[in-house]
């Protein structure tokens, strides 16, 4: 019962960082045991962003203070990508990269 559990929760760990690292119907392929082909966009727009000043600010501030601005700003950039359909695809740092028009096609890419 202690090894089911153990190996539950792996297994559900294992599926989040699957999911938090590839788009839904990759993961849920490549976890069914499928081949996954590589796809060509024809439109697609990237976002990037980066703290401006990130170093300055973060020897001004205490650690925990640098944890609780990044997670404010990364909450409100999942919101806005969540609304305006965006995919994120990496936060690294202070940097922040989101993309329209991926992995669902969408004419309407760099409107949104």
């Amino acid at each position: 019962d202690k090894l089911s559990k153990r190996l539950e929760h792996e297994k559900n760990l294992s599926n989040t960082l699957l999911h938090n690292m590839l788009p839904q119907e990759v993961a849920d392929d490549l976890r069914a045991g499928k081949t996954v082909e590589p796809t060509h966009f024809e439109n697609v727009t990237l976002f990037f962003s980066d703290v401006v000043g990130f170093t300055t600010i973060c020897d001004s501030i205490e650690p925990w203070d640098v944890i609780d601005m990044l997670n404010q700003l990364y909450s409100v950039m999942d919101h806005l990508s969540s609304r305006f359909k965006l995919y994120k695809v990496e936060t690294v740092g202070d940097a922040y990269m989101c993309c329209s028009g991926l992995p669902v096609a969408d004419e309407m890419h760099a409107e949104n």
